[in-house]
């Protein structure tokens, strides 16, 4: 997922070193580790692939801890960046271009975890983010997985996700479509596109807070011209929302999820409700 940012960019190299199991969930990790490597690559400007690098190492080290480094070669994190660096809504892209709570999840979800997330960055030279991860106690062996575990879809269901940061989307997509058929977007007016051109999806994820057209005003739309479509809206939050959002979401019948979620969980309503 994350080639398509890096290929005109800057090599991906990988030094791992052997480290002993953590304590944490993978998926959520998963989705940390993408939004960083992304971040990696925004930092860098396009056409000069070979004189770059972003490089993802691993080491256990002297405290006991596993520390997982994303580092690039990019134009570094300007001083008065770095206070807001992991504040909700905060971003130095381009209007239209997320919405700043990448980081900010990506450091909720690592404190959950009892780690770490900190960097060290040079203007000019780049900026390494370190990761750092509880052993995890008392591992228990892998057992095999069985049939118990989860309930299977009856088909394939047509999902849409829509959501301005684009690891998260395309993280949702790879996971629900092993099972679904399901398309990712990165704005509201996309997802509208596809309705209004005859498309119908029997689950539709879509972030509450996004730039330009908003998940509530994307809401508001269905429910003038695809009414059977605002139905199956399920939201998507950052935890962090205005008062309006607050209110919101308090007055419609909509289920909601809140960042960092568990995937199983979006899989267990997809699959409940492909029927």
């Amino acid at each position: 997922m994350a080639w398509n940012e890096l290929r005109h960019r800057a090599r991906l190299v990988k030094s791992y070193a052997g480290v002993p199991h953590v304590d944490a969930n993978e998926s959520r990790l998963g989705q940390v580790f993408l939004n960083l490597i992304i971040n990696a690559a925004h930092a860098i400007p396009p056409g000069n692939y070979e004189a770059n690098e972003i490089r993802v190492s691993t080491v256990l080290d002297d405290q006991g801890v596993v520390v997982v480094t994303i580092a690039d070669t990019g134009s570094g994190i300007p001083p008065e960046v770095r206070p807001r660096l992991f504040t909700p809504f905060f971003t130095t892209k381009p209007v239209g271009v997320g919405t700043g709570l990448g980081l900010a999840i990506s450091h909720k979800i690592i404190t959950q975890f009892g780690g770490s997330l900190t960097y060290d960055t040079e203007v000019g030279k780049g900026t390494a983010f370190h990761v750092t991860l509880p052993l995890a106690v008392d591992v228990a062996p892998v057992r095999a997985r069985t049939s118990t575990t989860r309930s299977p879809a009856v088909r394939r269901g047509r999902v849409l996700v829509i959501d301005d940061e684009e690891p998260l989307a395309m993280a949702l997509r790879r996971y629900l479509g092993k099972e679904h058929d399901v398309t990712a977007v990165f704005s509201a007016g996309a997802a509208l596109e596809l309705v209004r051109a005859g498309e119908r999806y029997d689950v539709i994820f879509c972030d509450l807070m996004m730039p330009q057209i908003t998940g509530m005003d994307l809401h508001a739309e269905l429910v003038r011209s695809a009414p059977d479509q605002a139905a199956r809206v399920v939201f998507l939050t950052g935890g962090a929302f205005t008062a309006a959002g607050r209110d919101f979401l308090d007055g419609v019948p909509n289920l909601r999820f809140d960042k960092p979620f568990e995937l199983k969980e979006l899989r267990k309503l997809v699959n409940q409700r492909v029927r």
